[in-house]
């Protein structure tokens, strides 16, 4: 059974410390209003942790299917598609054919 917790923390400019207590996904979002001109003014450094990888149907393609989901780090796994971002614990995925998934 997962266990869903949602932190939003706002960052400073200079370095921002966090102590992270719980084992899981981490998702960074950069928002600005002018998203479509602006260049990202943002330097991100995670000193531990690992990334995990993601399956993106407009980017990826079906042969990336085994090598990003066997180079996954976590129980969970995220799958984008052209209207939605879904997770799913990656062990249920793995003897999933990309075809079902992208279809």
């Amino acid at each position: 059974m997962a266990i869903i917790m949602h932190l939003f923390i706002r960052f400073l400019r200079g370095v921002n410390k966090l102590k992270v207590r719980n084992k899981g996904l981490i998702y960074l979002f950069y928002h600005t209003p002018d998203w479509q001109t602006a260049p990202p003014q943002v330097k991100i450094h995670f000193a531990t942790g690992k990334v995990n990888g993601y399956f993106d149907s407009q980017k990826h393609q079906a042969s990336d299917w085994p090598r990003l989901l066997s180079a996954a780090v976590d129980d969970y796994f995220d799958l984008l598609g052209e209207h939605a971002h879904l997770t799913f614990p990656t062990n249920d995925l793995k003897p999933m054919q990309p075809t079902t998934v992208i279809n």
